[in-house]
């Protein structure tokens, strides 16, 4: 699962959309939604987010109710819904939550899923604050649940016209217009006019599946606070202008899109001044061969430049830093006779980016390139710097291109100036396959996808990047072992839908942009639903795994000290019992070295009752060492059983413990089980 793992965070889109005729449902049902509100979401269609939910729960082990009460909440809300958040942090006691949403089922439908499904669960559910005590009342079209704790929570509902409103604060329904029919007058108050509205969903735009908002206005007194002890982070971070962060998110039968927005007030400042983009088109991708799986990038107007930006935000942190750095250039003059900033750095010109390839087999292939103002300038800063620190190069020649690759450094790589380009690669074939791709015209921007994703993104992007998920997939199938594992939620289905997304031109794409008033990160799936919700199974596939693993490691982890534990109290108790190490593991309970929870089994949380049933119920075999003349390496203990097929923890006689994999556990385990006691 090593290349399938690097796609866990492709688990954002896993969204299994309708691809539905989209409504005005957004603006309706926000209507009444004040643009002072602390947050608001809107979803076109909840179900949609069942998937990654679900997944969720899966994850994170939750009980199974959990679960039960995300598919009765989506019944419940089948249709376009949103939540607003109203009140201040500085007051939690009076926050208020109100859902309005569209829904099919008619109020008694409604009300019995709610009751009986929805509450039930959430009674059923253990650990969860309440549970057991949460009550439902109806009264009409009106309902109420009632949710027990230290700070008791009610939700009031009310129907109306197929709709529904539900809140922690009464008035919100008792006041409630029916959602059916838009504001008559226009108001500033409103969210859906406000001006960070307008960033999220500019005029003419898709209304969003997906909405989420948060107003940082509200929080900016919690900020202030926390960093009053530095004031100085503020003006860094650019914080005092942050008037709201938003999400819009949208899926066709063709396309996945979705950008996350900061709202400024005015132009970016502090660490977000390091997005500004220079104008020149992205060409990049030519010097990069057609099979690379990642690339990133930016744009800049030169490598000084963006240093001089890099100082400005460094003087705000600490002075003394950007006054060392113009210390060094005025002594790597004074060494080298041109200076680093303004010659060198400032001839690294308009784009760069660094890509990873990768044919399944071996370690993966970093490449970087970057354009050159004058190439003849930089490799006389070249030879002078390596004749200063008498750096060795072995050079080549490959397609008319002078290939260098340094014989006096211990990092190996390569470098070589194509098409105004400084290219480097991990060594001279490296190398060579990026004058390839250059030079025959089938380099990264010869795929559709690729072409298609710098299409739809503005040429003021500051940052992009690339990811050809179909080709990884690909890379997974072929070079990776994957095959049906309950345990981690892999069946025959999923690795016909693993195949499915490999057979296709699917790729993840990101852009990052700034102008006057906002900031923001854009993101493009290209293949629509089918590949959306391929690449989202195979998300939480890939998170599953690398949890499952993680766990599964963290308790052999615990397993093996319980081993060492039991072994070195043998050896104790031999060095007080004339070299005779304990005839039982239930004798060491009695002694007091060990406890009984130390001979439990830690995958499963199950431990022997009594001492009488210590080597009975123990998840581990003892055999000790009666006869005192076993070997230092000789085993004493270990784990019943083989784990997942692969191996299993044991402990030796000099008071060691490891894991050994197959078919050494097998042989250890079949000793232990013929002489266990």
């Amino acid at each position: 699962m090593t290349v399938l793992q690097n796609i866990v965070w492709v688990a954002c889109f896993a969204m299994a959309g309708t691809g539905a005729e989209q409504t005005d449902s957004l603006r309706t049902l926000l209507s009444d939604a004040d643009a002072s509100s602390l947050a608001v979401v809107y979803v076109r269609q909840p179900a949609d987010l069942c998937s990654p939910l679900e997944g969720i729960v899966r994850l994170t082990e939750a009980p199974e109710s959990v679960g039960e009460a995300i598919q009765a909440t989506a019944k419940l809300f089948d249709g376009p819904f949103a939540l607003v958040v109203t009140g201040s942090p500085l007051r939690p006691d009076l926050l208020a939550v109100t859902i309005t949403a569209k829904v099919s089922a008619d109020p008694d439908t409604f009300y019995k899923i709610a009751d009986r499904e929805l509450v039930a669960a959430l009674n059923r559910t253990e650990g969860l604050p309440g549970a057991g005590s949460i009550g439902f009342e109806r009264s009409g079209t009106s309902a109420v649940l009632r949710w027990p704790g230290a700070i008791p929570v009610h939700l009031h509902f009310a129907m109306r016209d197929g709709y529904v409103r539900v809140s922690t604060d009464r008035t919100q329904v008792d006041s409630w217009e029916p959602p059916a029919g838009s504001r008559t007058e226009e108001t500033t108050s409103a969210f859906i006019d406000s001006t960070d509205f307008k960033r999220l969903v500019p005029a003419g735009a898709r209304t969003p599946d997906l909405l989420a908002y948060v107003n940082c206005r509200t929080l900016m007194p919690l900020a202030q606070m926390a960093l009053r002890d530095t004031p100085e982070v503020d003006a860094i971070l650019g914080l005092d202008q942050l008037e709201g962060v938003g999400l819009a998110a949208t899926w066709s039968e063709t396309r996945t899109a979705a950008e996350l927005t900061m709202c400024l007030a005015g132009e970016p400042r502090g660490l977000l001044t390091l997005l500004k983009a220079s104008s020149r088109p992205v060409e990049i991708g030519k010097v990069f061969p057609a099979d690379t799986v990642f690339m990133a990038g930016g744009k800049l107007a030169s490598g000084a430049e963006l240093a001089e930006r890099v100082n400005g935000v460094l003087d705000l942190l600490d002075p003394e830093i950007v006054q060392e750095y113009e210390q060094e250039r005025t002594d790597f003059v004074r060494d080298f006779g041109f200076d680093i900033h303004t010659d060198l750095l400032g001839n690294f010109v308009d784009e760069w980016a660094f890509a990873i390839r990768s044919d399944g087999g071996g370690l993966p292939e970093f490449m970087l390139a970057v354009r050159l103002g004058d190439p003849g300038l930089f490799e006389g800063h070249v030879r002078a710097l390596a004749a200063a620190f008498d750096l060795q190069f072995d050079t080549s020649t490959y397609r008319q291109a002078t290939v260098f690759a340094p014989s006096s450094a211990r990092v190996r790589l390569a470098y070589s100036v194509v098409d105004d380009y400084l290219i480097v690669g991990r060594d001279a074939d490296g190398v060579a396959r990026m004058i390839d791709a250059s030079t025959d015209h089938q380099g990264l921007d010869s795929s559709s996808v690729y072409r298609e994703a710098t299409k739809r993104f503005s040429s003021d992007s500051a940052g992009f990047a690339h990811l050809d998920l179909s080709r990884l997939m690909r890379l997974a199938l072929e070079h990776d072992d994957i095959e049906p594992d309950p345990s981690m939620g892999i069946d025959e289905a999923m690795i016909e839908g693993l195949r499915r997304l490999a057979s296709q031109d699917a790729a993840l794409d990101f852009a990052l942009q700034s102008a006057t008033g906002r900031v923001s990160l854009s993101m493009d799936l290209s293949g629509g639903n089918e590949v959306r919700k391929l690449a989202g199974e195979a998300a939480w596939t890939s998170i599953g795994a690398s949890l499952g693993r993680a766990r599964e490691m963290s308790k052999r982890a615990v397993s093996m000290a319980n081993l060492q534990g039991i072994v070195r109290a043998s050896l104790l108790y031999a060095k007080n019992h004339q070299d005779q190490w304990p005839g039982s593991l239930a004798e060491l309970v009695r002694y007091g070295s060990i406890s009984l929870e130390t001979l439990g089994n830690v995958y499963d949380g199950t431990s022997p009752r009594t001492i009488a049933d210590a080597d009975r119920e123990s998840y581990y075999l003892y055999r000790g060492n009666p006869d005192g003349k076993l070997g230092a390496t000789d085993v004493v203990a270990g784990e019943r059983e083989i784990r997942r097929g692969e191996g299993a923890n044991f402990a030796f006689a000099d008071g060691h413990a490891r894991y050994v994999q197959e078919p050494e556990a097998s042989r250890l385990l079949a000793v232990l089980r013929a002489n266990a006691r």
